[in-house]
């Protein structure tokens, strides 16, 4: 399996080809220097949206700790579960 840096390499070379083939072929050259500008810097902020870490994304578990209370279908969900893993186990002969 490629390391982590390998696969951003790649990706990073696919992005450059995507780039290269949308800015560079003829019949894109008709368009005038000021919107081609545009468009890469649109598609830059892109592709460093998706490649940057986010700044201080906080602690993402507490976010969610707490989100389903008092949510009657999540307790049908949990009810459900248990019963589930319960299911498989041994009768007590009681």
């Amino acid at each position: 399996m490629p390391s982590s840096k390998i696969r951003r390499y790649q990706a990073f070379t696919n992005q450059m080809a995507y780039v290269k083939n949308t800015f560079c072929g003829d019949a894109k050259m008709t368009k005038t220097i000021e919107e081609r500008l545009q468009k890469l810097e649109w598609e830059l902020e892109a592709l460093k949206s998706k490649t940057l870490p986010k700044e201080d994304q906080g602690d993402w578990l507490s976010s969610i700790i707490g989100s389903f209370e008092d949510d009657p279908d999540f307790d049908e969900i949990v009810r459900l579960g248990k019963e589930f893993r319960h299911s498989d186990r041994p009768k007590d002969d009681k």
